[in-house]
């Protein structure tokens, strides 16, 4: 099966990222991948903007030990049939099975996820203007330091999306304009540390000795 699940129509009504593999077959591309090498992606969907970019190369490394996997790490998964690069914001353990949180940085939502629907960890990106890559380092410093502020709004709006069913009728006109205007601050939030995380970052890589 070629690589590149086509997620367009779920793109446009979710946000779900679509990838390709640069041409690879996928059944070959995940036996690299499983004997450990690492894998090359194109990335064709929004819903990590502005951390990774349509257009963006990122390389994929195979996860040997789940317990590796940390809070703020950005995978590749499968979700809902598609081939998605998420961040994972949560860990839990449910009756001895670990469960994952994953969210997409341009959107609000997020979901539970298990371990078999992680395929691998990106371990760099490689914007598609040719400007300055993030390797495994400066990727481990930026997905340690934007965890806490993913992790919080998606609490905030989970709880917000809570509180609105418990107390407030769905048909009220003026609930969802707050509600609707609340995200819209909380999504603008969001972009606006991440942008300013990740510029500090290139920031400082390009003052590194070479």
């Amino acid at each position: 099966m070629a690589a590149g699940i086509d997620c367009e129509k779920e793109d446009r009504a979710t946000g779900r990222l679509d990838v390709t593999a640069d041409g690879v077959l996928w059944d070959m591309w995940l036996e690299s991948l499983a004997r450990g090498a690492r894998m090359p992606l194109r990335i064709a969907g929004k819903s990590m903007t502005p951390f990774v970019h349509v257009g963006d190369r990122v390389t994929v490394s195979r996860v040997i030990d789940t317990r590796s996997i940390r809070r703020g790490d950005v995978v590749l998964l499968r979700l809902h049939g598609c081939l998605v690069v998420h961040r994972i914001i949560a860990r839990s353990t449910r009756r001895g099975e670990v469960r994952f949180r994953q969210k997409g940085d341009a959107g609000l939502e997020s979901g539970a996820i298990a371990i078999g629907d992680i395929i691998g960890r990106v371990v760099r990106i490689e914007p598609a203007d040719g400007g300055h890559g993030r390797d495994e380092l400066s990727l481990r410093a930026i997905n340690r330091t934007l965890w806490p502020l993913s992790r919080a709004i998606d609490l905030v709006y989970r709880t917000g999306r809570w509180a609105k069913r418990r107390t407030l009728a769905g048909d009220w006109y003026w609930a969802d304009v707050v509600c609707a205007r609340a995200k819209r601050m909380l999504r603008a939030a969001q972009e606006r540390v991440i942008r300013r995380t990740s510029g500090a970052s290139e920031r400082l890589e390009g003052r590194r000795p070479t």
